[in-house]
Parts: C-alpha cells; sequence; structure tokens
C-alpha cells in the first residue's frame, strides 16, 4: 500500500505569494493526498484568496488561527493532517514539479529513512543554488552529532520531508517554547528529528525554488551581536530540551563511533566532528584515544568500500 503524503503549509500575510505555491503543490506528478494550510492570523487578504481558489477544493483543508508564530502554525497543521509522510512548505515557495514523486519513491524503497531534505534553487531578488554540493548524501543517524556538536543537518523549511512519527517528535516542545520559534521554526524540525534518531538523507537536485524578497526571515540580515545571540541562547535551549526528551546525556557520546558506522560513505567533515566529539567523551584518556583513531580506521574502511 502507498504512503500518505500530507502537505503542510503555514502562512502569514503571504496573499501575494500563497495561491502559486499550493497550486505548485497540487500540480505535482505524484499529487498530495492531502494540503493542509494553516494561516496564521494574517491581516491581509490571504484567506479570502485562499477560499475563492482552493475553498472547494476536496484535496485542500484551509484552518486560520489568531497569530502565534511559525512553529504554532506548523503543530496546527501537523496535528490536523493524516499522511504517513509530512512535506513542510512555506507560502512564498513553489515546488518542482517531480518534488513529491522523488520524495514518495525514496520512502517507499527504504522503510528505515526517516527524514529528507533537498537542494533549493534560488529566484526573485537571488539567483543560484542554496547549496553547491553535487552529490546525494545519506547521514546515517546524527542523534550525536546534533545534540553536542550543534550540527543543522536540513534546509529551509520548503526542503523538508519526514515520516509522521518523526515530525511529532521534533515538534514536542513545551507551550513556553513556542515563543522562541515564532520565526525559523525549521531548527526545530531538524534538531529535533536528528536528536529524535531520525535517519537523515540529502538529495542533490534542486527540487525546491526558495524565493528571495525583503520579507525573508531566513535571508534576513540580523544584528549578530543582540539578535545572533539570542538565537544561539534559544538553540541551546532547544538542544537541551531534546536531549533531556530523548534521554540523550553525556555518556552517549560513548556511542559516537557506533553513529559514524551508521554513514555508509562518511566525509571528511563528518569524521572531524566524530573525532571532536570522541574527545569529550567520559571515559580515560586512553579509551578516549584510542577511539579517535579507531574512527580513522573505520572513515578510510567506509570510503574505500563504497569505490569498490
Amino acid at each position: 500500500m502507498s504512503q500518505r503524503i500530507s502537505v503542510v503549509v503555514s502562512s502569514y500575510n503571504y496573499a501575494a505569494y500563497i495561491c502559486e505555491a499550493v497550486a505548485a503543490a497540487l500540480q505535482q506528478t505524484r499529487p498530495p493526498d492531502e494540503i493542509i494550510i494553516v494561516d496564521d492570523g494574517s491581516t491581509d487578504d490571504t484567506l479570502a484568496r485562499l477560499q475563492a481558489a482552493y475553498g472547494e477544493h476536496p484535496a485542500v483543508r484551509i484552518l486560520s488561527r489568531e497569530n502565534g508564530g511559525q512553529l504554532r502554525a506548523m503543530i496546527t497543521g501537523t496535528a490536523a493532517s493524516s499522511g504517513d509522510i509530512l512535506c513542510y512548505l512555506d507560502a512564498d515557495d513553489v515546488w518542482e514539479p517531480a518534488y513529491l514523486q522523488r520524495l514518495a519513491a525514496l520512502y517507499e524503497a527504504d522503510r528505515d529513512l526517516d527524514f529528507i531534505y533537498c537542494n533549493l534553487r534560488y529566484f526573485g531578488q537571488r539567483e543560484g543554488l542554496w547549496n553547491p554540493r553535487n552529490a546525494d548524501h545519506d547521514h546515517g543517524l546524527t542523534v550525536l552529532e546534533a545534540r553536542f556538536g550543534r550540527r543543522w543537518i536540513g534546509a529551509p523549511t520548503s526542503a523538508l520531508s519526514m515520516r509522521r512519527a518523526t515530525a511529532l517528535r521534533a515538534l514536542d516542545v513545551p507551550a513556553h517554547f513556542q515563543d522562541d520559534w515564532r520565526t525559523r521554526a525549521d531548527d526545530v524540525l531538524i534538531f529535533g528529528a536528528s536528536i529524535g534518531g531520525a535517519r537523515k538523507q540529502y538529495i542533490a537536485e534542486p527540487l525546491v525554488r526558495y524565493r528571495a524578497h525583503g520579507r525573508n526571515h531566513w535571508l534576513a540580515q540580523a544584528d549578530w551581536l543582540i539578535g545572533g545571540l539570542r538565537h544561539e541562547f534559544r538553540v541551546h535551549r532547544l538542544l537541551a530540551h531534546f536531549g533531556r526528551l530523548n534521554g540523550i546525556d553525556n555518556d552517549a557520546l560513548r556511542l559516537i563511533k557506533l553513529e559514524f558506522r551508521s554513514k555508509p560513505r562518511p566525509t571528511y567533515a563528518e569524521l572531524r566532528i566524530a573525532q571532536q566529539l570522541s574527545w569529550t567523551a567520559p571515559e580515560p584518556f586512553g579509551k578516549r584515544l584510542e577511539r579517535y583513531f579507531a574512527l580513522w580506521k573505520l572513515y578510510w574502511r567506509q570510503r574505500n568500500a563504497t569505490k569498490q
């Protein structure tokens, strides 16, 4: 039986873009089973446009709530969805026609795959690729990389998809945390999925078009003396929360070699992170040194094995 795909769209005052985003989702070569649109208390004519265009569409549900920020809108949309696979879409972005078909094939072929993100191509006020890396990559598990290495392994919202259980675990945050993530809520999905034990896959093909314009929160230049530092503290609280939720404390660093082995073709950057984390495990120096060099050997063995 094929897996149901739900699309969760969150929007705030994006009346100029949202119908184009929804149209691209409906016109996929593998159409979604449902689209849940959450209007986060828009003060423009977003709701009027949506009702006119999609109010009678059988695959589209339009929800409206008072303004609470992106994370609350994501939680609302996820709770209202019924799909096995959840794909998140910002109201100002557009998917390429084969995006969902590519995702569906990967999730169907590998039931142990929990989270897929892909490359994006800018359009509007910026052009080019979000990530110039030109090869797909199986990250394996990234629990310790994310919790202790603060690795952000994902992409902006519109290029994120995951199994339902992964999304529910990632969105399990206290109500008072939700004010922290009125914007940049993709951080919650990305870190929550990693620390929750999701196996992640990257697709290098740019299957998402990311609209660059003056209101992008992700592209906006923050005051990094104040705004940037506040964001770092928000991330610190978030990582600590997911660590407690999933029982990942410092003792878990003893498992860094096993986590590294979950990567079929590890990169040198992943090796260096694993080695750095291996030094912080609460073990005698000799044990940490032994693991440090064992990671080198494992890296070369796995890299050479994939060339044969």
